[in-house]
């Protein structure tokens, strides 16, 4: 079976961070800024000094069946948590979703 190719997009807020996590975040926050974003196959945390949203952008692999979408986005948002609970982020409720990179078509002018 053909693994397929998926961008998965996981937005969330920051929820009850204390105040040695809110100055971490906000001396890194250079770091995590969109220009420095994309999708990667490790996942790429971005937010700004507000401190309140966030988006963690992965490139993941999956299986192709009936279910590759939904697995591709389970697959991200677990990389997501994990990566904000190793970091020390608590957060609110995320949003999830997922693009097949096999499916899109670049046309030419």
């Amino acid at each position: 079976m053909l693994d397929r190719t998926y961008r998965v997009l996981v937005r969330g807020t920051f929820a009850g961070l204390s105040d040695d996590t809110r100055a971490r975040l906000r001396a890194e926050a250079d770091e995590h800024s969109l220009l420095r974003s994309g999708f990667t196959r490790e996942g790429t945390l971005t937010y700004d000094r507000s401190l309140r949203p966030f988006t963690f952008r992965i490139e993941v692999s999956v299986p192709a069946g009936e279910r590759e979408e939904r697995d591709a986005a389970d697959e991200g948002e677990l990389a997501a948590i994990e990566t904000l609970a190793a970091a020390g982020y608590p957060h609110g409720e995320l949003t999830t979703t997922a693009t097949n990179q096999d499916d899109i078509k670049i046309r030419s002018r």
